[in-house]
């Protein structure tokens, strides 16, 4: 039979780019989440700089519109109890109540563009932590296919990482012995020449 890594993972990265720094080679031995390599932060930093200005602005306008809302409040309530007393007409109570009405759509209009701006700025966050490759798991990289200065995409996967630390073992069963075969129970014993002939034990899946 033949001894198999329990998982295999291609390593591929989340975002386009030059790479900078490649940290590992054939045979290196990973933990999982260690960095592998890095790709040019330099334009996914631009971006979020630029994001987080657009915030910035979005929170000077909300916190404006909030003004204007409030001051229209107390105007609407001001208006509404003239009128009431008979001081102020019907004219400007509909016309504070027209002007508090946009006010408050105003309001929405800002929240929801601060929504917006604070979205696309977590986002460009996201983006600048891709370009650092991480091990999805630990193992050992079996083959690296980048070198510094390369370009890269997500349709270019940049290592193949093995786990061996547990391995299945594929082997052809004598029919005879089928029916005595039980997933996830029937123990085996291999004997792996590499170790000199030292038993393994594990269970048929």
């Amino acid at each position: 039979g033949t001894l198999e890594p329990l998982a295999e993972v291609a390593v591929c990265p989340e975002v386009s780019g030059r790479i900078t720094e490649v940290k590992v080679e054939v045979g290196s031995v990973v933990e999982a989440g260690q960095v592998l390599a890095r790709i040019d932060q330099d334009t996914y930093l631009a971006q979020l700089h630029q994001a987080e200005a657009a915030v910035a602005v979005a929170q000077a306008a909300a916190a404006q519109v909030q003004v204007t809302l409030d001051n229209l409040t107390k105007e609407k309530e001001r208006i509404e109890n003239l009128f009431r007393g008979g001081v102020a007409t019907e004219q400007q109570r509909d016309d504070t109540l027209t002007r508090y009405r946009t006010a408050l759509t105003g309001e929405k209009l800002a929240q929801a563009k601060l929504v917006q701006a604070q979205a696309a700025l977590e986002l460009d966050r996201i983006q600048v932590e891709r370009t650092t490759v991480r091990a999805p798991l630990s193992g050992v990289i079996a083959e690296k296919r980048v070198e510094q200065g390369d370009m890269v995409s997500p349709q270019v996967c940049m290592f193949r990482l093995v786990q061996v630390s547990t391995l299945k073992a594929r082997f052809a069963v004598s029919e005879r012995y089928l029916g005595s075969v039980e997933e996830g129970r029937t123990r085996v014993e291999i004997q792996v020449g590499a170790y000199g002939g030292k038993p393994f034990f594990g269970t048929v899946s």
